[in-house]
């Protein structure tokens, strides 16, 4: 009879946990319940309340062991966030939104004949991916919330923070703050790391570490890795994530050393310069467009370091990790063009004739427009440039708002190839 009880309680506060959670939607971004801070700190100390109840409960119920304890540290450590720290509202209720949102799925994924539907979707690769990135999105969210990551003065709202988040993990480079001006040192970091391992695939992040702690990757992980990177053939994976680590970190800290050939001449000191030039090749490799200059690279735009940097590096990011390796392989003896595989052989002739393709369209539709007034060398470079960056990777040299309708034509089809 207790345990009945004690059951029925258990999912009575289950639901009042998901209500609490579609209430957050509410709070976070629909905005139609508007409440005060009085009330908002009242509703946050019932959802506490309400968290502990719940913890309580399942530990009455299961008994209390070490492992069910660590079960519940995020609740935990979040509670003693939302109760002793000065002004963490907006944190504590994106946490309950994510933290109540797992339960509620979790909740409605009891199968009596086919166990939790969590369980399944872990083994399948894809979706695991998929789950990994929510993830990453959700903690780097929360730490761009965080006073610390914003300048003194300025406030990042949660719907901001979690905008900018999904943008740099999923370098896609669009921004609704001004990531030079907006975000301190830390938070800019945040931002670099986001792109980082959004670039890499976090798969493949775990893997190498895994890989580099001598442990062994199992079958479900090389399925996850080959999900990550698009590579469908059995191939050597273990090989295949040393490769890309080590090629990745090597073009990046070449990017960042001929970056700091510019920037250190141009900023005010050594360590901005090395901070902007290691930022500036990770967003560039990663090609996703994220830049700490308001004008993005206009003020840059018959600088042939920066213009040879930056469009090398994304398209050696953008051609794929096998092509690149293909061509590595291929280096270490006597180079063919015939030895590359049929994928590295069609990826290197296509983004040759799009980027040349893309250059002249460019040259032509602007030469009297955005570009006109620009010495013929700056008129190349800004072609070039502009071809190139509409691999997604978002950077600019002249200003997007004033392209002629022929050029948003083109960077329209080259973006959708």
């Amino acid at each position: 009879m207790t345990k009945l009880l004690m059951k029925k309680t258990e999912r009575m506060l289950s639901a009042v946990l998901n209500i609490l959670a579609l209430f957050n939607i509410e709070l976070l971004f629909l905005d139609l319940i508007r409440i005060g801070q009085e009330q908002l700190y009242i509703y946050n100390r019932f959802a506490i309340t309400i968290l502990l109840i719940h913890i309580a409960v399942e530990f009455i119920r299961n008994g209390f062991t070490l492992a069910r304890l660590r079960d519940f540290i995020p609740d935990l450590l979040f509670i003693g966030i939302g109760l002793f720290v000065i002004d963490s509202d907006r944190v504590f209720e994106f946490y309950l939104l994510g933290r109540q949102a797992f339960i509620f799925i979790r909740n409605l994924a009891l199968r009596e004949e086919k166990g939790r539907l969590f369980e399944k979707l872990s083994d399948n690769p894809p979706i695991l991916v998929l789950i990994s990135f929510f993830i990453a999105i959700f903690l780097g969210t929360l730490m761009l919330l965080l006073p610390i990551a914003t300048v003194a003065g300025r406030e990042t709202s949660v719907i901001d923070a979690l905008f900018t988040s999904t943008s740099a993990t999923c370098v896609t480079g669009l921004i609704v703050q001004d990531t030079g001006t907006h975000f301190t040192l830390w938070g800019q970091i945040i931002i670099a790391f986001l792109i980082q391992i959004g670039g890499l695939g976090i798969m493949t992040v775990s893997s190498a570490f895994a890989i580099i702690l001598g442990q062994r990757m199992t079958v479900k992980s090389e399925s996850m890795i080959q999900n990550v990177i698009g590579e469908s053939s059995k191939i050597d994976m273990i090989n295949l994530v040393k490769n890309i680590v080590i090629v990745t970190f090597t073009f990046e800290l070449i990017g960042a050393i001929m970056f700091f050939y510019t920037f250190h001449s141009r900023l005010p000191s050594v360590n901005m310069a090395i901070f902007h030039s290691i930022f500036h090749s990770i967003s560039a490799f990663c090609n996703a467009g994220f830049c700490l200059y308001s004008d993005s690279l206009t003020a840059y735009r018959s600088n042939f370091n920066i213009n040879f940097v930056v469009t090398s590096l994304i398209i050696l990011g953008g051609i794929g990790f096998p092509v690149m390796v293909d061509i590595r392989q291929n280096l270490s003896g006597k180079f063919r063009l015939q030895r590359l595989s049929l994928h590295s052989k069609i990826v290197l002739t296509t983004t040759l004739i799009l980027i040349v393709v893309g250059a002249v369209c460019f040259f032509i539709t602007e030469y009297n427009s955005e570009m006109k007034g620009f010495r013929f060398s700056e008129r190349l470079y800004s072609s070039y440039f502009q071809s190139v960056t509409t691999r997604t990777a978002g950077f600019n040299t002249i200003d997007n708002a004033n392209l002629s309708k022929a050029s948003i034509l083109v960077s329209v089809l080259l973006m959708f190839i």
